[in-house]
């Protein structure tokens, strides 16, 4: 019971990680620009934050799903203007696929930027509520092991799929190295597209 439980939680997590928005978006051109380990670290600060929503959720914690929903309007300004700032930046990286590796970013900044850009989207905790209210409407139960799994579960499915992805974006690179140019500017503009979206439904 509890193995297929953490299989359905995984499933769900990896779904929920699966839809190509600007966090996803950011991890590929970390990984094109900054190497395999950037971009794995940036997967597992967009997965840390997840897990915390999975964690919010499954345990039931409704005095911070509480402040969250009372200030997600905030969260959601202030996620949002640093993608608009990241999608600027993509916009104006100049127009050379030379040397991408040469200037490394700090790991913790890696890191932290990726768990607070994940933590100040507000559609991330509707996700996970949305998912915990499916695994319980086809037979979890509230005891502690039960939880313990979906948390598992959905966790480590949205880490795989994000480990996944940037594992075959650095495959790819060689293919895709002279296109980076391009690549910087389409990611910039569909970035700074969610971004105002998210502004202009928050």
């Amino acid at each position: 019971m509890l193995l297929s439980l953490y299989l359905q939680s995984l499933l769900i997590g990896a779904s929920i990680a699966a839809p190509l928005g600007p966090i996803c978006l950011l991890c590929i051109t970390i990984t094109l620009r900054h190497g395999l380990t950037a971009g794995c670290l940036a997967t597992l600060g967009s997965a840390s934050a997840d897990m915390l929503y999975a964690l919010v959720a499954g345990l039931g914690l409704t005095c911070i799903s509480s402040f969250l929903f009372s200030y997600q309007s905030w969260l959601a300004y202030a996620g949002s203007s640093y993608l608009l700032y990241m999608g600027v930046m993509l916009l104006l990286q100049p127009a050379t696929h030379q040397s991408l590796e040469k200037k490394h970013a700090p790991a913790h900044n890696i890191f932290i930027k990726l768990f607070g850009l994940t933590l100040t989207n507000p559609m991330t905790i509707m996700a996970f509520l949305s998912a915990f209210s499916t695994l319980g409407s086809i037979g979890a139960t509230t005891s502690n092991w039960h939880t313990t799994a979906m948390v598992a579960g959905v966790s480590s499915g949205s880490l795989l799929w994000g480990l996944g992805l940037c594992l075959a974006t650095h495959r790819m690179k060689n293919y895709v190295l002279h296109y980076m140019p391009v690549i910087d500017k389409i990611s910039g503009i569909v970035i700074i597209i969610f971004a105002l979206k998210i502004i202009a439904t928050a």
